[in-house]
């Protein structure tokens, strides 16, 4: 726009405004509409946006005037209750606009997520182990955000922490910094710490408690400065210095006392949640990290500085702003979206007086807005199907070592593969229904129930008039992971067509949720390895579960060979367990040698040394034996596979029949001599982890 001033706009009609405002801002019918609509905020909109709606709830949305910033100049959108707020900031704008207007700046979008451990042994030592693992769980980080580093954002730095307790005990904080773009962050930063949790622990030792963003942005800065003669400040028969002075004196008094400066920063604040609620923002969150970052030195000061010098008043502001011009609300709320018609040229805006520069004058002015302004409230359950058609993909998955153990405990070493499993949902009548291009998926009625479950779950309106479209390169019922691929890769794409981001925490524990329609009581391994994508990865099973994605130095060459048997997953697991609960010590002992076996896998496959990994396979499937839950079958495979060259080979997934997984240096030779023999294989070279797998 040319100019943010319009004279005498507040003795106008409330149509006239609009029409004035239309004509400045170029406004569209679609415009015009969202902003004359008797009820903006639809009832069933809201509904979608919190539980137990039952209504809606209006409030005043007004505009500032005359801000300049950076040059620009820019209408403030604003929605508050309190009379003078507007005011105080089109004013004062005014008064900015005779020094030049307001100059800002902005930090790039870092954000903090933080890991807390507890009960760590040695917390200095720890320390250091983090610091050392750097670039390990940087490495790591970037693979758990690949959307966000094909952007140019994504990870920053590992930081650690120690942080004392009133009881005088130790904890260590290790704080993951990431660029989270034009998005708040709140669910990626999550989602991050969430996935990075194991490793952390694995480093530094201790157990994990928090896995979780902090409001305390301060990595995420915003500055805005204003000069403005004092001639300028003229008023009422008060000269122009004299208020300069007063402004002084009041900013000197919040900067010694708390009372006041408990004041004086929400006078700051009411103009920035003014624009943050407009805006679609969490102010709640921007409030958090506005008044912590006040006391940052141990004592609460005021957010701004000034002083007078050389003729002219100047004031500083510094405080955090994690928000976003992205995000669902700017979707679903047709004000949002006006609020922020020019996204782009908001976000240039980022660091003025942020809807609050200012202090008292001798008529308590308060300096107002800008509008910059970010959509970063957290996808809520109940966002509406949008985004059709949406897609999500999962990976299927291998146990190299563990299984059956894993249940009682122990831990497991498994991969997710390449191959997988792709949901699309689509608009369509008479659902939600399932299309699938394998027959046997077609026509399993737990398929169907895993189907109409996720989109219950989710509570997405329009679920009822979709199709979710399947298309799958797993093989059912050998074992690989079909069914938590489909789990996971649904809920991915029902999520991705409201307009949601799962956390990682969420994945997992839906996914086991909905696997449980094929499988009743799994481990959780097989979602997790949907959820992770292609990579290997150390699990215990748990709420959440511990999760070590592994560093590889090289690939894992495996190939797995289906058995003429099928796979009775079901008999295996019940037979374990009633033979488990007639003779636990020594089932124990089994399972404990299980561990041993896993651990050193662990340890190998991170080395690369391919067959001290092929002697775990062996030691792994000679126990599997011992525990029952081994077929003939599967036996004589692995037995064939080794003849053909594999450096050691096992039962896979459930048992009782199924597939087997054999290592190899030359995979293709291994299983060109089992397919001439009439047994189906797939090659597969294993990588490091990454998230590959999230929606697309």
């Amino acid at each position: 726009m040319s100019s943010s001033r319009i004279a005498a706009f507040y003795r106008l009609t409330v149509a006239e405004r609009r029409q004035k405002l239309a004509e400045a801002l170029g406004l569209g019918a679609a415009d015009m509409e969202a902003l004359t609509a008797a009820d903006a905020l639809p009832l069933e909109v809201a509904d979608m946006m919190v539980e137990n709606a039952v209504g809606t709830f209006a409030l005043p949305f007004g505009v500032a005037l005359n801000f300049q910033v950076n040059g620009r100049d820019h209408v403030i959108p604003m929605v508050v209750e309190e009379p003078s707020v507007i005011a105080a900031a089109s004013r004062a704008a005014l008064v900015a606009r005779s020094g030049g207007g307001f100059a800002a700046e902005a930090d790039p979008g870092a954000m903090i997520g933080q890991i807390q451990l507890v009960d760590v042994p040695d917390p200095g030592a720890a320390v250091e182990r983090v610091g050392a693992a750097r670039a390990r769980i940087l490495a790591a980080a970037e693979e758990l955000t690949p959307g966000l580093c094909q952007r140019g954002a994504g990870p920053r730095d590992v930081e650690v922490r120690l942080v004392r307790t009133q009881r005088g005990e130790t904890m260590v904080v290790v704080h993951v910094l990431l660029d989270t773009g034009d998005a708040m962050g709140a669910n990626a930063v999550n989602s991050l710490v969430e996935g990075l949790a194991p490793m952390v622990a694995e480093v530094a030792g201790g157990t994990v408690c928090l896995r979780i963003l902090s409001n305390l942005a301060d990595r995420r800065l915003a500055r805005a400065a204003v000069r403005v003669p004092v001639s300028a400040l003229a008023r009422e028969g008060i000269d122009g210095t004299e208020v300069a002075r007063r402004m002084v004196a009041a900013y000197e008094f919040a900067a010694a006392d708390p009372y006041r400066a408990a004041t004086h920063n929400k006078g700051i604040m009411n103009g920035i949640d003014a624009l943050a609620v407009a805006t679609g923002n969490d102010w709640r969150a921007i409030e958090a990290g506005a008044h912590a970052y006040a006391c940052r030195d141990g004592a609460y000061r005021s957010l701004t500085q000034w002083e007078m010098a050389d003729g002219h008043l100047t004031g500083t502001l510094e405080l955090p702003m994690a928000v976003s011009t992205v995000g669902p609300l700017v979707q679903s709320h047709p004000r949002v979206r006006l609020a922020l018609r020019r996204p782009r040229r908001v976000a240039r805006c980022r660091g003025t007086g942020r809807g609050g520069r200012g202090a008292p004058s001798a008529a308590h002015r308060r300096r107002g807005g800008e509008d910059r302004s970010r959509a970063g409230a957290a996808p809520h359950a109940g966002v509406p199907l949008v985004n059709l058609p949406a897609r999500g993909r999962a990976a299927g998955k291998v146990i190299l070592l563990g299984e059956h153990a894993v249940v009682y405990g122990r831990p497991a070493l498994a991969a997710g593969l390449p191959l997988g499993l792709a949901a699309e949902v689509a608009s369509s009548a008479g659902g939600p229904r399932l299309e699938s291009d394998h027959p046997d998926l077609d026509a399993d009625p737990r398929a169907a129930a895993l189907v109409a479950e996720a989109a219950a779950i989710l509570d997405l309106p329009g679920r009822r008039d979709s199709v979710i479209r399947v298309r799958s390169e797993l093989p059912p019922g050998v074992g690989l992971g079909s069914s938590a691929a489909l789990a996971v890769a649904v809920l991915r794409a029902l999520a991705a067509g409201g307009d949601r981001l799962l956390s990682r925490d969420e994945e997992l524990r839906l996914g086991r949720h909905l696997e449980a329609i094929f499988h009743g009581h799994p481990s959780g391994i097989d979602p997790a390895a949907a959820a992770l994508g292609p990579g290997c990865f150390r699990f215990v099973r748990g709420d959440p579960p511990t999760i070590m994605p592994l560093r590889l130095t090289r690939a894992l060459p495996l190939v797995v060979a289906m058995s003429t048997r099928p796979r009775s997953t079901g008999a295996a697991v019940t037979g374990l367990r009633a033979r488990w609960e007639a003779d636990p010590t020594r089932h124990e002992r089994l399972f404990d040698e299980v561990a041993s076996i896993v651990e050193e896998g662990v340890h190998v496959a991170e080395r690369g040394d391919l067959e001290a990994l092929g002697r775990t396979f062996d030691q792994n499937q000679a126990v599997l034996e011992a525990l029952g839950v081994s077929a003939p079958e599967v036996e004589a495979l692995a037995e064939r596979a080794r003849r053909a060259g594999a450096l050691g080979a096992k039962l896979t997934g459930g048992g009782a029949g199924g597939a087997v997984v054999a290592v190899a240096t030359d995979p293709d030779g291994v299983a060109r001599t089992l397919a001439a023999g009439g047994v189906r294989t797939i090659v597969v070279r294993v990588e490091a982890p990454s998230a590959a797998g999230r929606a697309a």
